[in-house]
């Protein structure tokens, strides 16, 4: 140490040393070449003596070395003091080559010297952001290196003694000090316009002004705003009730974001493990909790603490702030898993930080200044992030409630927002009336959970202005890649994404957001680009995506088979205008007692309300069959596709045997209507038959179609409806459309026992 603090000073005095000695002591430049022999000998001490020195460090020093010895032998043999005069330049020619070496051979100089003390950077959430702007400061260094090694060598040339000594002694100092100072003010100036982006774990009781905006209700425009002071006081208030329990675990579901946060950060605190779910189904619940958990909620639900209640109670100001460690803080998310079990996906607080830290590098300079509003749910991943850690970390405001319905972005169309959506919203935004350019202050617009359509992108340009920006990723992976599909339909992978394709072209992705050191593996089949980015070919497990929830096929299966009545089940996506869950079932013979003589729609009622204590609403079955046996291949194995074709009986509403045109304007159309019609589905659940109103509808479809006429039911004076239609009955309509008065008469007869079903008068007009 005490030779470092020689060398710097020497190094710092050598311009004086130099000037003293050849104007006020008489010294020769070879005598006061010796400095340079110190110099260089500690220097080539600490080369030989460092074994771990980098590759980059060992060709600075030989460059050193070199210059140094250079300019030895120049004063020993021209006993010059112009080339003694030269170390300045040679010393600013070193660093500047150091230092525009690290700008191609990362990290960066300065980068190395802010990491020397903190080493918490070097893995902290910050890193990416702290390593751009360092980046940034070594490139202005280099710029001042460059002109510093111009004006020494200046001096040496063209300008007197006493001006090289003043200049190399004491202004370039004064410049560098200059320099550091003016760094320091831009970097606080720059920190408070990224509203000092900080992961969570790292946020101290102070860091923020006590009066900053956490959280908002609401409209903005209403106030209802929760401060910095506020969450301080209710972090404490649920911690003190955390500590008081002997709960090891703690389940937590908040429809509020803004109290779910507050639970968050307190349970990490007091070092519990944290549990996160978004369904609160008692069935459910009862899967996942032991009597080592507790479950703390905002709703209504038996043997649960109430967070609204504890901070009425215990509304008092907490002095401690505990750390929390990011590397040990567990947390688990439950999603729905392969096979059919609820899958438990466990993370740490760093992952979480880690993936913050790189929506922040991204594009956190978009997010400056606009408040967080959000369509999705906080309880899955891609809402935790992007609702509430992201904003909280860069200290932007987030909204406590979610939005809903579209219509309510009418109510946000004059303020700065980020408004993070699923496709699902956006898909009910572009169908809904909102007129284009909605928006006086574009908003930024983000969708997960889902592909997202390219029209429907383009819609919601419109109507925003904003083109959305996709994020592709799951629970187990966190983010993976991003894509803005106006510019490309590939991915972008995120920076720390390590991917490769597996045997079956499914996706695996390794990063600093998975616990699993092989990563893990998608059911994601994509294909790979020369670019490095990639496409999605859709998806090769059963895993799917209701209204942007996720939902296991087999855990459908394994409840309804649980039920007691069913012996078998497949459960299938299918899509129409939106897509919906289908499940074909075989009955046990309990269950074919039990439903014996029960009607179609009272079993699909049983069983929708039966899966309602396990699933969610939104992802209950849509359509149902039940047949005798699923449908298996020639290899005796079931296959999705098969099940998927007993549904397509549901367009088939009936079976066209014959149409003639008997006249003009007249027609005799002979026609079956099958046992799976939908049109005998729900209507008389005791029996089937033909809804009245579907034969009236029938005769104005054919005639339209068969006789060319756009006409619209405006009356209907007499209709007889004699006898019921039943399934697999031969029936004859005769039809007749009368323009003059604007009239179909019409007659269905069932030929198989020759009888008149229905006959009647229609009034109608031309669309």
């Amino acid at each position: 140490m005490a030779g470092k603090i020689l060398v710097a000073l020497l190094s710092v005095a050598y311009p004086c040393l130099v000037f003293c000695g050849l104007y006020f002591w008489n010294i020769s430049p070879r005598f006061l070449s010796l400095i340079l022999v110190v110099l260089g000998a500690f220097h080539f001490v600490t080369y030989t003596q460092n074994k771990d020195e980098k590759k980059q460090n060992h060709t600075q020093s030989i460059v050193f070395f070199s210059f140094l010895f250079l300019i030895l032998v120049g004063v020993w043999i021209t006993n010059s003091p112009y080339i003694l005069k030269l170390y300045p330049v040679v010393l600013s020619v070193v660093m500047l080559l150091a230092f525009s070496y690290t700008l191609h051979h990362t990290p960066s100089m300065v980068f190395r010297f802010a990491t020397l003390q903190d080493k918490s950077v070097l893995k902290g959430p910050a890193n990416y952001y702290v390593e751009k702007y360092c980046r940034k400061v070594t490139v202005v260094w280099c710029g001042f290196l460059i002109f510093n090694a111009l004006v020494a060598l200046a001096t040496v040339v063209i300008a007197s003694d006493l001006a090289w000594s003043l200049y190399n002694g004491f202004i370039s100092y004064v410049l560098m000090g200059l320099l550091f100072a003016g760094e320091l003010l831009f970097r606080k100036k720059n920190k408070m316009r990224q509203n000092e982006f900080c992961a969570l774990s790292q946020q101290s009781k102070k860091f923020r002004d006590p009066d900053h905006i956490v959280s908002y209700l609401g409209r903005w425009e209403k106030q209802e705003f929760r401060t910095w002071r506020n969450f301080v006081n209710d972090v404490g208030t649920i911690r003190q009730l955390i500590q008081s329990k002997s709960y090891s675990k703690w389940l937590l579901h908040s429809e509020d974001s803004y109290w779910f946060l507050v639970s968050f950060v307190a349970i990490l605190q007091s070092k519990k493990e944290l549990l996160i779910t978004a369904n609160i189904q008692p069935s459910f619940i009862a899967e996942i909790q032991d009597s080592e958990t507790g479950i703390l909620t905002d709703q209504d639900f038996n043997s649960a603490f109430s967070i609204p209640e504890a901070l009425v109670v215990n509304d008092a100001m907490d002095e401690e702030w505990p750390a929390m460690d990011p590397d040990t803080s567990k947390i688990a998310l439950y999603t729905s898993g392969s096979t059919g079990i609820p899958k438990r996906v466990a993370k740490t607080l760093r992952q979480f930080e880690n993936e913050v830290a790189e929506l922040q590098h991204l594009w956190g300079k978009d997010y400056v200044d606009k408040a967080f509003c959000s369509t999705v749910s906080h309880h899955h991943i891609y809402g935790l992030l992007f609702s509430v850690l992201e904003p909280f970390s860069m200290g932007a405001p987030f909204r406590r409630d979610r939005i809903d319905f579209p219509e309510e972005l009418a109510g946000l169309s004059a303020q700065p927002y980020v408004i993070v959506a699923s496709p699902a919203f956006m898909k009910r935004l572009v169908g809904s009336k909102i007129p284009n350019n909605l928006f006086s202050v574009i908003p930024v617009v983000l969708s997960s959970g889902g592909v997202l359509p390219v029209e429907v992108a383009e819609k919601t340009f419109q109507i925003t202005g904003f083109w959305p920006q996709e994020i592709y990723g799951s629970t187990e992976t966190g983010g993976i890649a991003y894509r803005q599909s106006r510019d490309c339909l590939e991915w972008t992978p995120f920076a720390g994404c390590a991917m490769t394709v597996d045997a079956s072209g499914c996706l695996n992705v390794k990063s600093n957001y998975i616990i699993e050191a092989d990563g893990f593996t998608t059911g994601d089949l994509v294909e790979f680009l020369p670019s490095g980015q990639f496409l999605l070919k859709g998806r090769a497990d059963s895993i799917v995506k209701i209204e942007e929830k996720r939902i296991s096929l087999p855990e459908v299966e394994m409840r309804l088979m649980a039920s007691g009545y069913i012996q078998d089940a497949c459960a299938v996506a299918l899509s129409k205008k939106r897509q919906f869950l289908a499940v074909a079932c075989v009955f046990n013979e309990d269950g074919k007692k039990h439903f014996e003589g029960v009607s179609k729609f009272e079993i699909n009622t049983y069983f929708r309300k039966y899966l309602s204590d396990f699933l969610e609403s939104t992802v209950l079955p849509k359509k149902w069959r039940y047949v005798d046996e699923l449908p298996v291949n020639t290899q005796g194995k079931l296959t999705r596709k098969d099940v998927e074709k007993l549904f397509d009986s549901s367009e088939i509403r009936y079976d066209l045997i014959s149409v003639e045109e008997t006249g003009e304007r007249a027609l005799n159309i002979q026609v079956r209507f099958p046992t799976s019609s939908i049109y005998f589905d729900g209507h008389f659940p005791q029996f089937k038959l033909l809804p009245a109103v579907v034969q009236v509808d029938l005769v104005l479809h054919w005639c339209h179609k068969y006789l060319g006429s756009s006409l619209k039911l405006i009356k209907i004076p007499r209709v007889k409806f004699s006898r019921p239609i039943c399934p697999n009955s031969m029936i004859r309509l005769e039809a007749s459309y009368h323009a003059e008065m604007s009239k179909i008469s019409f007659k269905f007869q069932d030929l198989d026992k020759n009888q008149t079903c229905s006959s009647g008068n229609i009034f109608v007009e031309k669309v």
